[in-house]
């Protein structure tokens, strides 16, 4: 449910996010508003709900949030959902595990939308250049994907084990 909204803003609004919405300075004005948005939601109070607590309604609210993401590049996907999540009184490890949860949907529909859309590219050569070919985009998706695999569990080890620390403060 969560994975709808920015599935929708992704297809209707991708040639504005590709062209317009790309300005150098919708970027700078996103990312300074957003910062202010990240800001308020790591200020909240009161954050005693689980991962047993998240209802439809949770995953509707934060998947509009991450639709903000593709629409202003400036926004950055995990902080939208993160902060959504907090905003919603979730506790911080799982408000970033419903964020990484929430994105596998939206970034594996991406790579393939753009796995189809840059098949040509990726598979013929035009115009005297090399094609990059199958066997390596493959081989860094899969690269990609291990190392993300890492890195998510690591953060999410490190932000649980200082939340504790924190709330203990």
């Amino acid at each position: 449910m969560g994975s709808i909204p920015v599935g929708v803003v992704g297809l209707v609004f991708k040639d504005a996010i590709e062209t317009t919405l790309s300005s150098l300075w919708v970027v700078a004005i996103a990312l300074i508003l957003w910062s202010g948005v990240m800001w308020l939601g790591d200020r909240q109070l009161g954050l005693n709900r689980g991962m047993k607590e998240i209802g439809i309604v949770d995953a509707i609210v934060i998947g509009c949030f991450q639709a903000l993401a593709p629409l202003f590049p400036g926004i950055s996907r995990s902080g939208a959902t993160i902060s959504a999540g907090l905003f919603r009184k979730f506790d911080r490890a799982t408000a970033t595990r419903l964020s990484f949860f929430m994105g596998i949907p939206a970034l594996v529909a991406a790579g393939i939308y753009e796995s189809v859309s840059a098949a040509s590219d990726i598979s013929i050569a035009q115009g005297g250049a090399v094609a990059i070919g199958w066997g390596p985009t493959i081989l860094a998706t899969m690269v990609s994907l291990i190392m993300a695999y890492v890195s998510i569990a690591w953060l999410l080890k490190f932000i649980s084990s200082h939340c504790v620390r924190k709330a203990r403060s």
